[in-house]
């Protein structure tokens, strides 16, 4: 009864932990090799014109990627057809080669921040792409790429 009690009681968490969320997908890379020119896209609608929200870009990677930190280039589109271009650098492991992601085994999670406090002024349709921006053609290793938004 008390595991049965237990479980119940981490499903209410974790559903209660997301109940901010607004968007959240992964796009899964063939082979775990990320392509330079294969582009994660992300398409979602915002009506929400006042609350503040965080941004985060999800990196799921194996222990076979070589580099201790990533490049990627990222692109808005926003309803009115503006368009916001940014280069991000991301530190995968610590100074000691100690991955940072979450997870267990050879498989990590990383949640990387975008932008914080973002507060989207116009409703409707929203396309957001990612793209790997390391001096090499194939980056083997990155098993997805992901989008959250948080309120």
């Amino acid at each position: 009864m008390r595991l049965l009690l237990s479980t119940i009681s981490l499903l209410f968490i974790l559903i209660s932990c997301d109940e901010n969320r607004i968007f959240d997908e992964y796009k899964s890379i063939p082979d775990a090799i990320w392509l330079k020119n294969d582009i994660a896209e992300f398409e979602f609608t915002l009506d929400d014109t006042l609350s503040k929200n965080q941004v985060y870009i999800k990196i799921r990677n194996t222990v076979d990627y070589t580099f201790s930190n990533i490049y990627l280039f990222t692109k808005v589109n926003f309803p009115d057809g503006r368009i916001l271009v940014d280069t991000l650098e991301y530190e995968m492991t610590d100074a000691e080669g100690i991955w940072l992601g979450d997870g267990v085994s050879g498989i990590k999670n990383n949640l990387l921040y975008y932008k914080k406090d973002v507060v989207f002024y116009e409703k409707g349709n929203y396309k957001f792409s990612i793209q790997q921006g390391m001096r090499t053609d194939s980056l083997t290793g990155i098993q997805n790429v992901g989008l959250r938004i948080e309120r």
